[in-house]
């Protein structure tokens, strides 16, 4: 039996990596980001209802947004959560108008959290100041053409299910 995914579920979350970017975080040298996405339509149709309508989130549900920006080690293992200081929202009042359009929280109605959580969990590590995590993150996001790759392989937002191997490839 041959196993499909449609494309939203399978691209609920996608990881872009940069293997050739070594950064130093609390005197080591860490690997890579990874830039995890989410596919709205997907993320809101797996289980979880989500607290937001696509009309609630500035941006265009059709895109993938971001879940977070994670920095990994050589041995590819996530950096734990490091000690620091907690987010507070004067630290991205600058930015907070992107930060809605592109890293809202889907599954909540309090984005803030989702930010706190993030900077908590994967951005302190890196000895950055919040609103250079959060900026770098969106930047990469810009530059990242939704379907540049995908639609290289055929795999177009459809009614019809994708291959996973498809999608893979």
């Amino acid at each position: 039996m041959e196993v499909k995914i449609t494309f939203l579920l399978a691209a609920s979350f996608l990881l872009l990596t940069s293997p050739d970017f070594t950064a130093t975080v609390l005197g080591e040298e860490f690997s890579y980001y990874k830039l995890a996405l989410q596919w709205p339509n997907s993320v809101c149709n797996v289980g979880v209802p989500c607290s937001k309508k696509p009309d609630e989130i500035k941006t265009d549900y059709q895109r993938f947004l971001i879940h977070g920006l994670w920095p990994f080690w050589p041995n590819n293992s996530a950096l734990a959560p490091c000690p620091g200081n907690e987010l507070t929202s004067s630290q991205v009042k600058g930015i907070k108008d992107s930060l809605k359009k592109y890293w809202p929280n889907l599954l909540r109605p309090d984005d803030f959290s989702f930010w706190k959580y993030e900077w908590a969990t994967h951005g302190r590590c890196l000895g950055l100041e919040p609103s250079v995590y959060f900026k770098d993150a969106i930047e990469l996001r810009t530059r990242f053409n939704d379907y540049s790759g995908l639609d290289e392989q055929g795999c177009r937002p459809s009614p019809n299910p994708h291959k996973r191997i498809t999608i893979y490839n």
